[in-house]
Parts: C-alpha cells; structure tokens; sequence
C-alpha cells in the first residue's frame, strides 16, 4: 500500500484489518540532492541540460516531493524542444509550470477552490498561500505568528496574527476541506496541510495569478 500521510494510521484509516499484513517504510520527503538526481536522471536519456537557476526554482517549487519535480521538469524540457535547444531556462520554467498548473489532479484544483471560495472579496486565498509559505518545523506544523510574516510579504504591509486567525480556523474546519488540521491549544495552536500534496499546488498558483512574484520565492527558505 502506497500513498501520501502523515502517519500510517491516517493511511490506512479505513483498512485498518490490514495492519497486520504491513510493513512499515516511512518515507520521508526527500532531499534536494535527491531531486536534483531525479532531474538529471530525466534530461540525460535526450541529451538535454538545466541552466542552475531553473534547476533551483523546480527544487524549490517542489517541496520535496517528486510527484512536482517529474511535472515541472517534463513541461520544461518540452517548452525547451519545442524551440530546438537542449538546455532548459528558467523561461523555460515558467512556462512549465503553467503547464504543470493545467495538468494536476482536478481533485487539487477543487480542494484549492473549496478552501479559498467566498462570493465576497475575502483574504482567504492570501491566507491559504501564506500558510504554504510559512516555514514550518521537522513535522510540517507552522503557528500562527509563521504565517504572519509570509502574510506581511503577499499583502506589502505588517498583518498581525488577528487579522487572518479567523481564516486559519476557518481552513480546519469540513466547509473548507479541511485543508489544513489543527493541534494544540487557544492561543497556542499550531497547523499543517491536511493533504500534503495541496501545499505546493497553493504555491504554484500563488505565481500563476501573480500573488507572489519570483522575488517573493527567493525570499523563501531555500
């Protein structure tokens, strides 16, 4: 049984009479020398190269996860040839991950709308980036105060954490996904995505619709 969770027990929440039959293998997220591999190993079959700028931004946009980088790298690549070069820019990149962006799982796009819909002008897709933004600890939990300087950077002014709590709260709860969990107690919780895979997808259309800018990324832990 393969599939993205926190814990095994999420996993397999619903077969759990198959735990007995299980081998646990966590696998964590990986590393950017283990991407940078699955890059390389991609592009050397057909000749082609990445310029350091555009192998950095795939990386990055990534989040450790593969799924991201196998996309991002494949629509590169395939911008790059279709202009007959072999090495991908980071124009290149950009155009990937519009591609990248129509290609995902409409199951992603719906959990993103589902989170950030309202029928009047809201924060909520200012907020949702910005909790995708936010560094977060070993575990992938972030507090409330994380989100308050990415918030600060999307908006160009200082957000305290009051003017965006209501929306964090509002993310945990079913309206709206969820689409990210909550621990801990008042004043002290702490959040995650609920679906891993959700987080880059916030990022990536972050720059999509021009929330954030390329400069807003570098900014970003690398």
């Amino acid at each position: 049984m393969v599939g993205v969770a926190d814990t095994v027990d999420t996993l397999i929440a619903e077969h759990e009479s198959v735990q007995r039959a299980l081998v646990q293998v966590p696998l964590p997220r990986m590393s950017h020398a283990e991407l940078d591999e699955i890059i390389d190993n991609g592009l050397a079959p057909v000749g082609m190269t990445i310029d350091q700028v555009a192998r950095q931004w795939i990386v990055k946009l990534s989040q450790g996860l593969p799924h991201y980088t196998h996309l991002l790298t494949l629509h590169a690549a395939q911008t790059a040839a279709e202009e007959e070069r072999l090495t991908i820019t980071i124009e290149d990149s950009h155009q990937g991950l519009q591609k990248t962006i129509r290609q995902l799982q409409q199951s992603i796009a719906i959990d993103h709308h589902r989170a950030t819909m309202s029928a009047k002008k809201t924060l909520y897709r200012q907020v949702l980036l910005a909790s995708a933004l936010a560094e977060t600890d070993p575990h992938g939990y972030f507090s409330a105060d994380d989100v308050g300087a990415a918030m600060s950077m999307i908006m160009g002014q200082t957000r305290n954490v009051r003017s965006f709590s209501q929306h964090l709260n509002a993310f945990c709860d079913n309206r709206r996904g969820p689409a990210l969990q909550r621990v801990g107690i008042p004043r002290e919780y702490r959040y995650k995505f609920k679906n891993p895979i959700l987080r880059p997808y916030v990022i990536m259309n972050g720059l999509e619709t021009k929330l954030i800018s390329e400069e807003n990324m570098t900014q970003l832990a690398p």
